[in-house]
């Protein structure tokens, strides 16, 4: 997935969130004021009976519990807006490590931004970096041919390494009594083999 995409996810999932936040916060605010001024009227009220000093401890124990709910609202929109500023340049923080096969810091942003599929996604591209991958081909009697055995031939005989010019010669003549070489490729061998 792409950097912009993924951090329009996040936007799509934590700009709502914030929003609600706003509003949260708004409703608790105005809340924590109508105990405030219903506490202070309720305690004005308290000298004609004591039931209006139930109502105004009431009221100012409301007020405080919604400071409390207010400020947990705040902290939770600092927490969204902080993580949604910070989304986009890690999401490219954690797309250049990638790039850079430091795939450990990857996984670690990615888990950071609670993208655990994009955190799989990398784990299984570094375990395919450790397998082995082996590639053979198997070259079955029929396939060999003619030319290749020619090479082969000719190859070690430019080598030298410790046979006789005359071991080569009676190689060649087995190789043309077996049919696997003609004659103008015998002459063609005879003639390297002996430096002609």
């Amino acid at each position: 997935m792409s950097t912009e995409k993924l951090y329009q996810k996040f936007w799509n999932h934590y700009n709502p969130k914030i929003i609600a936040y706003k509003e949260k916060e708004k409703i608790e605010s105005f809340s924590r004021s109508v105990c405030i001024i219903a506490a202070i009227g309720f305690l004005l009220l308290s000298g004609i009976h004591f039931f209006f000093t139930i109502l105004s401890t009431l009221a100012f124990v409301g007020s405080f519990f919604f400071y409390y709910k207010l400020n947990m609202t705040r902290e939770d929109i600092r927490k969204n807006e902080n993580l949604l500023d910070n989304a986009h340049d890690l999401i490219h923080y954690a797309d250049e490590r990638e790039r850079a096969k430091d795939y450990d810091s990857a996984i670690e942003t990615w888990e950071e931004l609670g993208q655990i599929s994009e955190a799989a996604r990398i784990r299984t591209l570094k375990a395919g970096m450790g397998a082995v991958k082996v590639a053979q081909s198997v070259v079955q009697g029929d396939q060999v041919t003619n030319t290749e055995i020619k090479d082969s031939v000719l190859n070690r005989s430019n080598v030298g390494g410790g046979s006789s010019k005359m071991q080569e010669l009676e190689k060649l003549t087995e190789m043309k009594k077996e049919g696997l070489i003609d004659d103008d490729e015998f002459k063609q061998m005879k003639k390297e083999i002996l430096g002609k």
